[in-house]
């Protein structure tokens, strides 16, 4: 399984410019969608309006709202059923020689188990707050056609002796994003099909990424080295140096301090490796791991036939 560090600044700056000229791409095929889902928005949010007489009162409201704030919670009217049940075609490579009695009494012992599995699902759907994020996910979906979410797992942070720790087991979750985070190719119909998705974090800070510990720590600390020169042209070299680039006088220096990442999923290099590669202000890779599926969810309530876009 390949690593960032097995590649070298030339590579990575092929990267940078695979994943931006993806999503200028997407930009582009995406504007006049972005715009009708802003409209929307303001729609939404608008409470003037203007009045024929002077004696009217402009208070405006807004039947789009009224009519999400109505289906949201027939969505969400009930919990989702979590059913856990063992799989008696599937066995730990140890068991399989098992005699068939012995199968069953192992079994036999762990019956409770599926039960407990489903009791503690039920209990973290509501005591982690998935229920609120869910609702915000459903909402989007009726307010814009679709909406977008983030899954994945994320380690638990507790103290001990005064000190925090990382759980090691993964707490599962899901962060909602705006239509205006994600960009994909509005031609392909179903999520599987996509040859990538792109989303935008904006006004991130370094020592976010590097409290993070997903990204790679030593590009981290020169990005740091950067931020605190004082001189012009040692910024510049140390940026060409890390960006594989040579003659950046025409490329904007980034602001360290509002850091733009543009997190990209999906295939890369003549291998078609489906991968994640994370890049700041289109100059620096500081993350890259092979992945298996996407980590994106989303949830089309008016779908088109013939395209990924919602109306």
């Amino acid at each position: 399984m390949k690593k960032l560090s097995s590649f070298d600044s030339e590579k990575k700056h092929e990267m940078c410019r695979h994943v931006k000229d993806t999503f200028d791409a997407y930009e582009m095929d995406l504007k006049n969608y972005h715009n009708v889902l802003l409209e929307i928005y303001k729609e939404v949010n608008k409470t003037e309006s203007e009045a024929p007489n002077e004696w009217d009162t402009k208070f405006h409201v807004s039947k789009m709202r009224q009519t999400e704030n109505k289906t949201t919670p027939k969505i969400m009217a009930k919990n989702p059923r979590f059913i856990v049940s063992w799989k008696t075609d599937t066995w730990e490579y140890e068991d399989k020689g098992l005699p068939e009695d012995e199968k069953i009494a192992k079994m036999e012992g762990k019956k409770d188990l599926p039960e407990a599995i489903q009791d503690y699902l039920n209990k973290f759907y509501e005591q982690q707050e998935i229920r609120k994020k869910m609702k915000l996910f459903a909402k989007s979906g009726v307010r814009y056609g679709i909406g977008w979410g983030k899954v994945g797992y994320r380690s638990k942070q507790v103290r001990k002796n005064g000190k925090k720790s990382k759980v090691i087991d993964g707490v599962p979750y899901i962060d909602i994003k705006s239509f205006l985070d994600i960009y994909f190719d509005p031609r392909y119909t179903t999520l599987d099909e996509m040859p990538a998705i792109i989303e935008i974090a904006r006004n991130v800070r370094i020592s976010e990424l590097q409290a993070s510990g997903k990204y790679d720590d030593e590009i981290l600390k020169e990005l740091k080295t950067i931020q605190g020169e004082k001189d012009a042209s040692l910024r510049r070299e140390v940026i060409e140096r890390i960006a594989g680039i040579t003659n950046s006088g025409d490329v904007p220096e980034p602001d360290f301090n509002n850091l733009e990442l543009k997190i990209y999923e999906g295939y890369y290099g003549d291998d078609d490796d489906f991968v994640r590669i994370t890049t700041v202000s289109d100059l620096f890779v500081i993350g890259y791991e092979e992945i298996e599926e996407f980590s994106y969810e989303e949830f089309r309530v008016f779908e088109d036939t013939e395209t990924f876009k919602a109306n």
